[in-house]
């Protein structure tokens, strides 16, 4: 669309493929595959230079709100981008949060200075509910039951541990004690 474009404004095939930084043939090719597809003749070729038939102004016309919406776009990606890698919200669970996400921010912001990394410390499953909602760009959890539509990685593994008085019925017991009987 681009180089189409370029042909209409500048009326040379040649003055529109140097534009566009493409050679004449390839531009040649290009316009032929854009008449083909859509099944139109939109140049007329002449000595002095191409000229857009009715409807090669009209699709000329479209393409120029097409590629200025697509520039527009660009740019909106490139700003917006450029924002959001300077700003990381996570959401921690209670634990991880007193425990290890200290030692990561702290490589995380070694590593990369310009950062800002906005912290919620909350239970399992608001961290969830706000990784799902768009809210926490990241969520770390001490929980195995992760919802399907959300990407998951186990980043460390515990091991929990009763601890009860010397006087508590188990306090004799030998082995472990089943979940069951925990709850």
């Amino acid at each position: 669309m681009e180089l189409f474009v370029a042909v209409v404004d500048s009326g040379s095939l040649g003055a529109a493929a140097r534009s566009v930084g493409m050679a004449q043939p390839n531009a040649s090719r290009a316009i032929a595959e854009l008449e083909a597809t859509m099944q139109s003749h939109l140049l007329d070729r002449r000595p002095s230079g191409s000229v857009p038939t009715p409807f090669g102004l009209s699709l000329a016309a479209h393409a120029r709100e097409v590629l200025d919406a697509a520039r527009d776009f660009q740019s909106w990606v490139a700003e917006n981008h450029d924002e959001s890698q300077k700003a990381l919200s996570v959401g921690a669970s209670l634990t991880i949060a007193g425990t290890l996400l200290p030692v990561w921010i702290a490589a995380l912001r070694e590593r990369y200075p310009d950062v800002q990394v906005a912290i919620s410390v909350v239970n399992s499953a608001e961290v969830i509910s706000q990784v799902r909602h768009g809210h926490f760009h990241v969520g770390f959890i001490e929980t195995p039951h992760v919802p399907v539509q959300l990407n998951a990685h186990i980043v460390q593994e515990d091991e929990l541990f009763v601890v009860i008085s010397p006087h508590h019925p188990w306090a004799s017991r030998q082995g472990r004690i089943s979940l069951q009987e925990l709850a």
